[in-house]
């Protein structure tokens, strides 16, 4: 009896490289398929707050950490470090399915370094977008897991300019 020849999926080394590729980039998110849903969707979410360390007009560089309501009652947030004189975005990260207590007890003080400062939404947002056009003016392109952190971001143009923060190396 003679079997029927099938052909495999995948079995091209270009499947194979985009498979693997695939499992690195979900390796490299470091979020769950749970963490993952909440942040596609994390737009539509009500913001929660968005924090700032002290003294960050002196200081140069900025923390940033923008979270937001998830429908469960946790908290899915994204944190910037802006280098508003130069590099941009420097890091940030994105985290889901944290609960407030643990969020406000633990995660943001280890962020921010210090005792967080309440901003508004439109400072938040002015300061990451403000970053990547400074970097982008400069040649450079935002940090590789902002790809995951814009979700939590409302659209560049949700809030007028303060003009509270200025960038670049004159500051």
């Amino acid at each position: 009896m003679l079997r029927k020849r099938t052909k495999r999926r995948h079995s091209t080394p270009l499947g194979r490289r985009a498979r693997r590729h695939r499992a690195r980039a979900k390796a490299r998110a470091g979020l769950s398929a749970g963490a993952r849903v909440h942040l596609r969707r994390a737009s539509s979410y009500p913001i929660e707050g968005c924090w700032i360390q002290e003294g960050w007009e002196e200081d140069g560089p900025a923390h940033v950490v923008v979270a937001r309501s998830q429908p469960d009652g946790d908290l899915v947030y994204a944190y910037f470090y802006i280098d508003c004189r130069g590099a941009g975005i420097e890091d940030t990260s994105v985290h889901g399915n944290v609960s407030d207590d643990t969020f406000h007890g633990e995660h943001l003080p280890d962020l921010l370094g210090t005792e967080p400062q309440e901003i508004s939404p439109a400072l938040a947002h002015e300061m990451v977008y403000g970053a990547i056009s400074l970097a982008e003016n400069l040649g450079s392109s935002p940090h590789r897991e902002y790809a995951h952190s814009r979700y939590l971001l409302d659209p560049p143009d949700a809030y007028p300019p303060s003009g509270r923060v200025s960038f670049g190396r004159d500051n």
